[in-house]
């Protein structure tokens, strides 16, 4: 509808264009054993990477380990992936990841690791749970989860730096939100949050201290029964929660 058609203009706006892309998209390929036959100088000039829309259910490591630094996108929309295991994807080069729609139920420690990676979409997918350790990505700014089966979310700041500056969590089936969900203390640059279409119930004390950037909190259609008086406390720019908060 029209959620889908907006999430599909936003990621086209993220799009590396230009030389450098390699599109192997709807071709049905159920393995990533083709880019280890790339010749040098095709991998030198690969800008982005488009296998979305296939049959893929494993990423290959030694697949990804053979892309070159120059390398900043990779799509892998649309195709059957269940697992990210640990160390999978570390190249410093990406700066956009597109795992969206899959089948991915797990991500673990360090799964993805990058210190040049800005936004990371696994949207649709069917997570219950996501490890903190799991995304290790100092520099990024907008993280995309929604539409997934999470009933809890916990941030470990070692992992998710203080760069980020959109969440979207929404369509899940979250229930509470407390002090350590966030751990907001350190997410001073966090400008939206979006967590509609949840099963939240209580917001707690210090949900959201400490995030001074926060301009926009989406919390419509949930089951808000309790909000805690301090569940703002501290946030410098914006001192009520109905100044910044959908509900």
């Amino acid at each position: 509808g029209q959620q889908q058609q907006l999430e599909q203009e936003e990621q086209q706006q993220d799009r590396v264009v230009g030389l450098g892309q390699m599109d192997l998209s709807n071709q049905k390929i159920a393995n990533m054993s083709l880019l280890i036959s790339l010749s040098e100088s095709e991998r030198n000039d690969l800008l982005s990477l488009d296998l979305r829309n296939n049959l893929i259910r494993a990423l290959d490591k030694a697949a990804l380990d053979s892309l070159k630094v120059t390398t900043k996108e990779l799509l892998f929309s649309y195709n059957q992936i269940e697992l990210i295991p640990s160390q999978l994807i570390e190249q410093n080069a990406y700066q956009v990841i597109y795992l969206d729609h899959n089948c991915i139920v797990e991500v673990e420690a360090n799964g993805i690791r990058g210190y040049s990676l800005q936004k990371l979409y696994l949207n649709h997918n069917r997570f219950e749970r996501l490890r903190p350790d799991s995304i290790n990505t100092p520099l990024l700014e907008r993280l995309y989860l929604q539409n997934n089966r999470l009933r809890e979310f916990r941030v470990n700041n070692r992992y998710l730096g203080t760069a980020l500056e959109y969440l979207d969590l929404s369509q899940n089936e979250i229930e509470f939100l407390y002090s350590e969900t966030f751990d907001s203390a350190q997410l001073t640059s966090l400008k939206e949050i979006k967590l509609y279409s949840n099963r939240i119930a209580v917001i707690g004390s210090d949900a959201f201290t400490g995030m001074d950037s926060l301009s926009r909190l989406d919390l419509q259609n949930n089951m808000i029964e309790e909000m805690h008086a301090y569940a703002f406390r501290s946030c410098k720019r914006n001192e009520r929660a109905e100044q910044l908060c959908a509900c």
